[in-house]
């Protein structure tokens, strides 16, 4: 940023003010800097800067020392000039720091590192909670619960998840800073032993929230970049050209058709990569085929009276509303081909502007533009329709095209050079297709031998952790190409589980809420061995959590309440399992069996029902489902199973 002002004959008049231009540059890069500043003043600029470092301020011409104090017992100016004056003043802090520079020696002891034992939270005050005190043990499960609204949540979330955050935006440059919100100060007056934290949701929300067609299950366990490792390190080669086997040696090289390639990289097995991308899907498998049938189904009415299926504002608000840059689009369109959007029906426009609507003009369009403010802009565009223009490849639901396998990769993402490189007969397409169970044993015939780099027997006992932890949990059937945003609850959680169990990470502290939140209850045993196994390699589990057989299998229990808003926000007991089940609680009942649910069955025989035929959303396969009016109705099987997808994606978008 200085270097623009360098070039400059004179600089005369120029104030230029820097905030401790020091920051971040080793003592060797000082020369650099206070040369530069020379010439700034030699080009008769005045250079104002706040600095600490002893070696700049020695070099200042002038300098100005504040003080003697911070706050209320600053802002007075205790010196003003050359440096040599400075050193005399008693008062000021700067003076004496700059004298006994030379005389300050490192310690030639070292300090003893001791790891905290506990995370102290200390007068904890947001929403309901009643300035609490809590003590939880590192290295053990710790479960906070209580009933619902007694502030569990807000413990976890608006303290501890709150401070994590804090932490990490400090580390940050201020660069980084720009672009991210800083959120308040956390209400608590200390939080001690917290380190690392990783915060484990149990939720679609997490994957939903940008349906991003690249972010996969293989992705967010690390399978897909593990197994991409073994396929650049250990991989056979077919020729693309005659299909013969190739040999290995400083590039893959064809004894048959002596055609040569270069080895691959693990990153050119991603379909993200532009280089490894498929040059006609960009590495989405899918290609979007226009279908205007899907468009306009009213060609009876004009485009702005409803010819066009318009679900929400877009399409119809944003081509038919002033203000909006395709209304003024669609307006220079209608110009040129002697219609009107409001008044002219689809089925009397001409051919030529039906087709110029839909998939654009060879022209540039003159598009008078004006603004809600008043200012107008006359600019010339091509008009590229609305299928290559608006639409393109972001349809990915398939509103107004269709989504085909791509005819050039024929849905495997990537190019033909990196299909050919093959794990036991397999490319990585067809491993990432597997489901998890026929994975693992793929992976398990693969043998490795001393000769094998380090980093190569490293990814492949990543793979089988991870692949084992998620059989193990129920998700054998999911593969690793499977969208993200496709997940249910259950499966989201588990498979962030398993990117945090095979990292192979310690000294975390794990944050978890509800992790028994939408999975069946034979699935809740594998889950407790992961957070067991995730304990006993040295990490902290904080957990806000209502099932007793996880609450039971606790190390530390918080209980919080006695009761919810207002009547919460309190410690009711604290300490093991064995401990709370002593003391008269609600939470130590319902651990005791004492208290239990009991209902009574109703005999009542449906009227009414409501019918489901053909079902096929994800794993749905599109069985007979009948429902019945006024019962109360329970949609149950194991986390995966199609609950979700049928409850929501299929009756609730209906």
């Amino acid at each position: 940023k200085l270097s623009k002002y360098l070039g400059k004959s004179s600089l005369q008049n120029q104030i230029i003010i820097l905030d401790e231009p020091s920051t971040g540059l080793h003592p060797q890069d000082l020369k650099g800097l206070l040369i530069i500043l020379d010439r700034l003043v030699r080009a008769r600029a005045t250079v104002i800067i706040v600095e600490h470092n002893l070696d700049i301020i020695r070099a200042a011409d002038w300098i100005i020392d504040l003080g003697p104090g911070a706050g209320d017992e600053g802002g007075n100016v205790l010196y003003s000039g050359p440096l040599d004056k400075l050193l005399d003043c008693k008062d000021s802090e700067t003076a004496k720091a700059l004298n006994l520079d030379e005389s300050i020696k490192p310690s030639s002891k070292q300090g003893k590192k001791k790891r905290p034992k506990k995370i102290i939270i200390r007068n904890a005050h947001i929403h309901n909670l009643k300035g609490i005190d809590v003590e939880f043990p590192k290295n053990s499960i710790n479960v906070i619960t209580g009933v619902s609204g007694s502030g569990k949540s807000s413990l976890v979330s608006d303290v501890i998840e709150a401070e994590a955050k804090r932490r990490f935006f400090e580390t940050l440059s201020m660069y980084e800073r720009q672009g991210i919100h800083e959120a308040p100060e956390v209400m608590v007056d200390e939080i001690s032993g917290l380190g690392v934290t990783s915060h484990v949701i149990s939720s679609r929300a997490m994957y939903s929230r940008s349906f991003n067609v690249r972010n996969t299950v293989g992705k967010a366990t690390e399978i897909t970049y593990h197994i991409a490792n073994l396929l650049a390190f250990i991989g056979k080669s077919s020729c693309p050209k005659c299909g013969a086997l190739m040999l290995k040696e400083t590039e893959f090289i064809c004894e048959n058709c002596n055609n040569r390639l270069p080895l691959p990289k693990a990153s050119q097995f991603d379909a993200a990569s532009y280089h490894s991308a498929c040059q006609k899907c960009h590495g989405i498998g899918t290609i979007n085929v226009p279908r205007p049938e899907k468009l306009i189904i009213h060609p009876e009415k004009p485009l702005c009276k409803g010819a066009m299926h318009s679900p929400g504002f877009w399409p119809q608000g944003y081509l038919c509303k002033p203000f909006n840059g395709g209304y003024y689009e669609l307006q220079a369109l209608a110009k040129r081909y002697n219609f009107d959007p409001a008044s002219t029906p689809w089925i009397e426009m001409t051919k030529e502007s039906q087709e110029a609507f839909l998939y654009g003009t060879k022209e540039p369009l003159e598009i008078h533009y004006e603004s809600r403010k008043g200012y107008k802009r006359v600019y010339s565009r091509k008009y590229n329709g609305f299928f290559h223009g608006w639409v393109n490849e972001w349809d990915i639901g398939g509103t107004y095209t269709d989504i085909l396998p791509c005819e050039a990769c024929k849905g495997a993402k990537i190019r033909p050079e990196f299909l050919a490189i093959t794990l036991d007969g397999y490319n990585i397409h067809q491993l990432s297709e597997l489901p998890f169970v026929d994975l693992l044993k793929i992976i398990e015939n693969i043998a490795l031998n001393h000769e094998t780099p380090d980093i190569i027997h490293n990814s492949y006992r990543k793979i089988l952790d991870r692949l084992k932890f998620l059989i193990k949990t129920g998700l054998g059937y999911v593969h690793s190409n499977r969208i993200a945003a496709s997940l249910s609850a259950g499966e989201a959680q588990r498979v962030r589980l398993a990117g945090v169990l095979g990292s192979g990470l310690t000294s975390l502290t794990i944050v978890l809420d509800e992790p028994s939140r939408g999975l069946h209850p034979s699935e809740l045993e594998a889950l407790l061995e992961a957070l067991v196994e995730l304990r006993d390699i040295g990490n902290t589990i904080l957990m806000v959590e209502h099932d007793m057989l996880l609450i039971n299998s606790a190390d530390y229990i918080l209980d919080l309440g006695p009761k919810a808003g207002v009547d919460g926000g309190k410690i009711v007991a604290q300490g093991t399992p064995s401990d709370i089940k002593k003391l008269n609680t609600i939470t130590a009942d319902w651990l005791n069996g004492k208290k239990k649910f009991n209902f009574t069955k109703r005999e009542k025989t449906p009227k009414k029902w409501l019918k489901i035929y053909g079902a096929r959303e994800n794993n749905l396969k599109g069985d007979f489902v009948k429902i019945p009016h006024e019962f109360l109705v329970g949609l149950c099987g194991v986390s995966g199973s199609g609950k979700s997808t049928l409850l929501i994606d299929t009756l609730e978008e209906y």
